[in-house]
């Protein structure tokens, strides 16, 4: 999938082999072909050499996508087709073919070309239980993309919200299905893993009605925005400004992040881990509307921090300096201040 690494496997459910590991040296590669079209196949025709990867995906027969990833590139499409066709047609390659489920076989496919959506998601942070409850109420059709801290790669498909199948993969050994997510969730729980969430474009361009992709839902405000969220964006970036000073970049962040967790379960919007509301780059993004106790929310968070990071650098004046960076704030967001009563959420903070 976009982003994967050089020499990683492919995101293939393996349940039920037709044909593995044979060699083309010895193989009929267009005889192959005819012989899955003949079966009407719903599954992965899957290509491996050692300067290249590549697979192709049928449903009843006919191809769907395909992907190659040689060189350090990964293309998908017609290209793909023909240089997996072009390598399955040489010496030394070994073809591995699976059955897959009709919808199945037409989920993998289209996950080819999916959307990133939520990138580099730490368990650290929260469960991946978590993240998949979120994506069943959301309806989400694609997949996740993990890598396990203790060693594999692991893919997780969902249609609609419901998980349809599960790879996980580590050196030598492979499993799928049902017994790889019960292995994935474990293994994720135990060891930790980071994640990536892709979305399906036909999915995407459904849900917008139309054949257009719309963009993701998500309110991204500026500090020229003029709102709650450009208030809280000025407060964090400046807060940050002042802890990294005092220690090093990312300090403010990573004692931030640690606090979400800790009131995930009174605040759930604010777990990083399902990602409704994001803090980065001096930046905040919410996906979603935003909801009524988000500075509450904000506030606690921040002042928790603060407590934690003012005894970890033994500053008894960090919030002080942390006033001073916010001194003006009041008088350049009046109103927005006195519109949405940010006052009382913010005065710990702001001279």
């Amino acid at each position: 999938m976009a982003g994967h690494s050089e020499g990683r496997d492919m995101l293939i459910p393996r349940d039920h082999p037709v044909y593995e590991s044979l060699n083309t040296s010895f193989t009929d590669f267009g005889g192959l072909l005819k012989d899955l079209g003949r079966r009407q196949l719903s599954g992965c025709l899957e290509v491996v050499s050692d300067e290249l990867r590549g697979a192709i995906l049928f449903n009843g027969g006919q191809p769907l996508n395909a992907f190659c990833e040689a060189a350090g590139r990964r293309t998908t499409g017609i290209k793909a087709a023909d240089a997996v066709a072009h390598r399955a047609a040489g010496p030394d390659a070994v073809i591995n073919v699976y059955a897959l489920a009709p919808a199945l076989a037409e989920l993998v496919a289209a996950s080819l070309d999916g959307e990133l959506v939520y990138g580099g998601l730490s368990t650290a942070f929260t469960s991946l239980d978590r993240l998949l409850e979120k994506l069943q109420q959301e309806a989400h059709s694609g997949y996740l993309e993990l890598d396990l801290a203790g060693g594999g790669q692991a893919a997780i498909f969902l249609a609609n919200g419901a998980v349809v199948d599960a790879a996980f993969w580590a050196s030598d050994m492979h499993s799928s299905g049902a017994a790889a997510t019960t292995e994935i969730m474990a293994l994720a729980a135990a060891e930790g893993a980071t994640c990536n969430v892709y979305r399906l474009a036909a999915a995407r361009a459904a849900a917008a009605g139309g054949p257009s992709p719309a963009p993701a839902a998500s309110v991204a405000s500026t500090l020229e925005g003029g709102d709650v969220l450009g208030v809280w964006e000025e407060i964090l970036a400046g807060t940050e400004q002042v802890v990294d000073g005092l220690s090093r970049p990312g300090q403010f962040v990573t004692a931030f992040k640690e606090v979400l967790v800790d009131r995930a379960d009174i605040y759930p919007f604010l777990d990083p881990f399902a990602a409704d509301f994001e803090y980065r780059d001096g930046k905040v993004v919410f996906h979603g509307q935003v909801p009524e106790e988000l500075s509450e929310a904000l506030s606690a968070c921040l002042s928790d921090a603060l407590a934690k990071l003012a005894f970890q650098l033994r500053r008894a004046d960090l919030e002080s300096r942390v006033r001073a960076q916010h001194a003006g704030l009041y008088e350049r967001h009046s109103s927005v201040i006195e519109r949405f009563h940010l006052r009382a959420a913010t005065q710990e903070f702001v001279a």
